[in-house]
């Protein structure tokens, strides 16, 4: 008789811990990871016709497909070039978790928080954002830009600190003391909201105390197709974008 009270309480602790298993396989199986990649990330330059520097072709060998750039006519010596800066380009991760966001991570440019660059490269960095909130399909959230640390070149997805940048070898910036932290206040929380569509992102951003939005649109893509982009900045040009440590 103790021996099968003994068996029948082992086969209920089995089951309770079979369905424990389930039930975790079960949550764990509703969380999503979603990426998002810029639609319209192009830029404009007039640069010389016969230029020692940047040639025509130099810059179209940026262009991520045949319609990210666009050679108009020559005026006084010059071309007006259209094309892609893929290095700048923000890049946004979300975790749903039955279908609410629960995390996110932005990989973005020294120009969210200083757009008056002139004269000088961009500085990459990856930030997390903070107060996540969740309003049916629009989703709100802050970023601190106050304390990231700006790298010489684009930071790869798989990266989600500062710290792990800096362990996988990432360069500092040399252009952090130019930037103009929110020009209105010391206040250094940009705030964001995003309208989640099926396969896109509306992304809004608040231009400080203006309470202006800007809009951009960012299309859904899978992470493999993402890892395969070439985002990184040309070496002969990070060499002039980086601090140099050597000494």
């Amino acid at each position: 008789m103790k021996t099968l009270v003994i068996f029948i309480q082992t086969v209920i602790i089995c089951s309770l811990l079979s369905c424990g298993c389930i039930e975790t396989k079960k949550t764990a199986a509703t969380q999503v990871h979603y990426y998002y990649w810029p639609c319209n990330s192009f830029s404009q330059t007039w640069i010389p016709d016969s230029s020692n520097t940047y040639s025509v072709k130099d810059l179209l060998e940026l262009k991520i497909d045949e319609d990210a750039y666009l050679a108009c006519q020559t005026c006084d010596g010059l071309i007006e070039v259209t094309f892609r800066h893929p290095w700048q380009d923000n890049i946004i991760e979300i975790l749903s978790e039955g279908g609410i966001v629960k995390k996110g991570m932005m990989w973005t440019s020294s120009d969210e928080i200083d757009p008056g660059r002139e004269n000088y490269n961009s500085g990459q960095c990856v930030v997390p954002m903070n107060v996540i909130r969740q309003v049916d399909d629009t989703l709100f959230f802050t970023i601190d830009y106050s304390n990231v640390t700006f790298f010489s070149n684009a930071i790869d997805v798989n990266i989600h600190s500062s710290e792990e940048a800096i362990a996988s070898g990432y360069k500092k910036w040399i252009n952090s003391h130019n930037i103009r932290r929110n020009d209105d206040s010391n206040n250094q929380t940009i705030y964001y909201y995003a309208i989640i569509e099926s396969d896109s992102l509306l992304l809004f951003r608040k231009w400080g105390r203006s309470n202006e939005w800007s809009e951009r649109t960012f299309k859904q893509i899978d992470k493999q197709k993402l890892e395969t982009i070439p985002r990184k900045m040309p070496e002969i040009m990070e060499r002039s974008n980086t601090i140099d440590d050597s000494n």
